[in-house]
């Protein structure tokens, strides 16, 4: 995997997702830093994927793992702020819902919709910040969370 170009690597079968796909987060985790050290400079050199979502990936991927990870998924979210303060928004949500700290979830969430009020761009992730919210309050894992928003797609797409 790590000699696929970096959008390959990161956003088809051939690279970290196959391994998502078949629940092997720890492994799609340790992939993608295994990818990060090894092709910073490639990284670098081109626009499709930052290194910042890379290391974001790899925060869910820890996450999805289970509780017993999330100190992990935070180390990895918090190396992947970037200058959009949308995203950097819908980091700190996830962040927030790793930590347990619902209120400042809940703030992050007050933010990001704010702004996907004027970017329909961030729809996306102001409805996971909500799931997040919402599975938080039921005592539900990030894995647990993600599977239902998964599973509703599928549905709605239906």
């Amino acid at each position: 995997m790590n000699e696929l170009r970096p959008y390959d690597f990161d956003q088809t079968d051939a690279g970290w997702p196959s391994l998502d796909g078949e629940r092997r987060y720890l492994e799609a985790a340790k992939a993608i830093e295994s990818y990060i050290d090894s092709n910073k400079a490639k990284i670098a050199g081109q626009s499709d994927v930052s290194i910042q979502t890379l290391y974001f990936h790899a925060g869910q991927e820890y996450a999805m793992e289970g509780e017993q990870h999330y100190s992990l998924a935070i180390e990895m979210m918090r190396k992947s702020y970037k200058s959009s303060e949308g995203w950097n928004i819908y980091v700190d949500g996830s962040i927030a819902f790793l930590s347990h700290d619902e209120l400042k979830l809940e703030a992050c969430i007050e933010k990001l919709a704010a702004l996907a009020n004027i970017d329909d761009e961030l729809v996306a992730n102001a409805n996971i910040l909500q799931a997040l919210i919402d599975g938080a309050a039921n005592g539900l894992t990030y894995a647990t969370i993600y599977d239902t928003k998964d599973s509703q797609q599928d549905s709605d797409l239906a």
